[in-house]
């Protein structure tokens, strides 16, 4: 789990944040690719990425890859 302690976002728009070149600050004049990248990796590895709020504030990334041992 990566955690950060910005403004969040609302639980609505979690897989909306994890799309390629999307921005949902709409005060910003970006888009990304990071969080779209680093899903796709753990998918090509059968693993997951998902998003939930973080603990008080900000925004959770959860990784998960199944074990090659």
């Amino acid at each position: 789990v990566f955690t950060d302690d910005g403004s969040g976002l609302p639980a609505e728009q979690h897989e909306q944040a994890l799309a390629p070149l999307v921005s949902l600050d709409r005060s910003e004049q970006r888009t990304g690719l990071g969080l779209a990248i680093a899903r796709r990796v753990a998918e090509i590895h059968d693993g997951e990425l998902w998003l939930t709020a973080g603990e008080p504030s900000g925004l959770a990334v959860h990784v998960t890859l199944p074990s090659r041992l």
